[in-house]
């Protein structure tokens, strides 16, 4: 499908933007690529979810990176503006070094440049534009630079006037300016991959002065479409699931591969589909009946992706010392059903609830995260009328989760948490960042 080339000023809400660049996607053909150099259609999500879903959360995953990388360039670019690299790169003696880089650290205290960068711009600049210009704020979002931030490229800076008054210190082989320039961007890259969800949520307004960079623009709008498909994807009947593997199986067996099933005939494509929902209903006939919901057995979990998938979690989780290692099988069937699989039940046997031993703001990180990629589903997990979905996340923590003492999360207290976990200054487990939040940005 083609996108639209729209610009952030002239909307307010990431809704109302990425609704006009990608349009409704009810509005969509069922045979229209949802995604531009991919085969992903609605009839492609409505056939092969899992697949689907699979691939959406792998292009989220790869755009997310680009966007890290992206506004870490261009956080170095704010901080060491190319002016200032000649200038310090064209000093030929450590009088003229010291000053360039004491300047540096004045303009980072005033988290401005000044006119130290500005050269000398057009009478019809405005002093106010011309200030704006000059303003050190975070990329895409125009916040001011967090102090931790600073301090970091502080320390950096102090690292690369010491190689350029040592230079037989400098046991990097590379520039000074060279080095400290690849030393930020590998700071502001670990900043926005632990600050994604922060920089996802805000929608940028730009200060006179400043201008969105579109290549960050095109990135945030594309992860939010892919957001919206997986929410697509999400509504479809996790029967499909099921189905969808058996569907592949024939296509194996007679050597199609998914996207030539997709060009064929709508009348062969139905016959390959009646053969595999017969499969499918044969497969039914023959798995042993199961018993019906007990109330006092706790729902499972559905999931989505594979077993190697969840067990890929438990393992980190397991690591980390965030659950107890009772043992993968234990793990699975005592709390989860693969919907893909005939193993699933009506009804979990009665398991002892997963003790959590970390936060409870990284247990609903790693919910939220697992909900929003399709990887696990809280359709089960009934909310009360009124209430938003993330009542569901709530549910699913109360039926399934104790604390490192055994005691049960109370919904109260998990709101609380969800309340803290949204405010813009809430501290960031870096620790689980890196392994948990990492682990599902993977799964494929």
């Amino acid at each position: 499908m083609n996108v639209k080339p729209i610009y952030p000023t002239d909307f307010k809400t990431y809704d109302d933007a990425v609704k006009m660049a990608y349009g409704e996607i009810d509005a969509v053909d069922i045979n229209t690529p949802l995604i531009e150099g991919t085969t992903i259609s609605k009839r492609y999500c409505n056939l092969f979810p899992r697949l689907a879903s699979s691939q959406v959360q792998q292009l989220a995953a790869s755009t997310e990176d680009n966007l890290v990388r992206i506004c870490g360039s261009n956080f170095t670019s704010i901080i060491f503006p190319l002016l200032v690299q000649t200038k310090l790169c064209n000093s030929t003696t450590k009088e003229g070094v010291v000053h360039v880089i004491d300047r540096f650290r004045v303009a980072l205290d005033q988290r401005s440049w000044g006119q130290y960068t500005t050269g000398n711009p057009p009478a019809d600049w405005s002093e106010s534009w011309r200030e704006g210009y000059c303003k050190m704020l975070m990329p895409f979002t125009f916040e001011p630079i967090p102090c931790n931030l600073i301090d970091a490229v502080k320390n950096a800076l102090n690292e690369m006037e010491n190689h350029f008054l040592n230079p037989t210190d400098n046991q990097h082989g590379v520039h000074p300016a060279e080095f400290f320039i690849i030393h930020i961007n590998e700071i502001a890259e670990q900043h926005y991959q632990e600050d994604m969800t922060h920089m996802l949520s805000t929608y940028p307004r730009c200060p006179e002065g400043k201008g969105t960079n579109m290549f960050e623009w095109g990135l945030v709008l594309a992860i939010k479409w892919y957001t919206i498909l997986q929410d697509h994807i999400r509504s479809i009947d996790e029967s499909q699931y099921m189905k969808e593997q058996y569907l592949q199986q024939v296509l194996q067996l007679k050597a199609i591969s998914v996207e030539t099933f997709l060009t064929l005939d709508i009348e062969k494509a139905l016959a390959l589909q009646d053969e595999a929902e017969l499969i499918y209903r044969e497969s039914l006939e023959h798995k042993s009946q199961t018993k019906t919901v007990d109330a006092k057995h706790t729902k499972p979990i559905p999931w989505m992706l594979g077993e190697e998938n969840l067990q890929a979690l438990w393992k980190v989780l397991t690591e980390h010392e965030y659950v107890e290692n009772s043992g993968f099988q234990d793990f699975l069937s005592g709390h989860f059903q693969l919907v893909d699989k005939h193993s699933k039940n009506n009804r979990t046997t009665f398991a002892p609830k997963i003790r959590w031993y970390s936060s409870l703001d990284n247990l609903l990180r790693m919910l939220e995260s697992l909900v929003a990629s399709n990887i696990t589903s809280v359709v089960p997990f009934g909310k009360k009328a009124g209430t938003q979905t993330a009542g569901k996340i709530y549910n699913l923590i109360e039926n399934h989760f104790a604390n490192s003492d055994g005691i049960d999360f109370k919904l109260d207290a998990i709101r609380k948490a969800a309340q803290r976990k949204r405010n813009p200054n809430a501290k960031i487990d870096k620790s689980f960042n890196g392994s948990v939040l990492r682990t599902i940005r993977s799964m494929q």
